[in-house]
């Protein structure tokens, strides 16, 4: 289920990503806002720098009077090794806030990889045998015309694009590039 997320980061202090105990530990954290809190300090211009699985890079730049809030979009897994700094001049403590996210269900209705073993029960459903054994040789046939076909689609894809982008350039123009 979707809930509301908060973390206050504050100066001087690096600060890790965290739920409490009663939220899902199987869920991603999703940072849609960042901005001061009550107190902020004068001349303040605060950067929020984010370290995740050894990277690092400043997210956005709060300042005093000029911009007080801003949105992002970061998706963080509950597991990354993340925390949260602040830098600048003058820092003011910050209030990350967004929603937990639960993770994917497991329903397969994600565009995620699929294994062989989830394509042979699309198989059987395709060939309206649920409940037989299939035929490893027929089944390894199916699967290569599907995979064979998914990679026809996205060349004829890439064409189209191809014919659309000349499209859009004026005959005269066509005629230079040509010599």
């Amino acid at each position: 289920m979707f809930s509301f997320y908060a973390l206050t980061v504050k100066p001087n202090k690096s600060t890790e990503l965290a739920i409490t105990e009663e939220e899902d530990d199987e869920c991603l954290i999703h940072i849609t806002g960042v901005s001061f809190g009550e107190k902020v300090n004068k001349n303040s211009r605060t950067v929020l720098v984010v370290k995740s699985d050894g990277r690092e890079g400043a997210v956005c730049v709060l300042k005093e009077s000029i911009c007080e809030h801003t949105m992002v979009d970061l998706m963080l897994s509950v597991d990354s090794d993340t925390t949260f700094e602040l830098k600048g001049s003058n820092v003011s403590p910050v209030v990350l806030t967004g929603y937990l996210q639960p993770m994917d269900s497991g329903d397969n209705s994600s565009d995620g990889p699929v294994d062989d073993e989830q394509l042979r029960e699309y198989f059987k459903v395709q060939m309206d045998r649920p409940d037989e054994e299939i035929d490893e040789e027929e089944f390894q046939k199916w699967k290569e015309e599907m995979f064979s076909q998914e990679m026809d689609d996205s060349e004829n894809m890439e064409m189209d694009e191809e014919e659309e982008e000349e499209e859009e350039i004026a005959p005269a123009d066509r005629e230079r590039l040509r010599q």
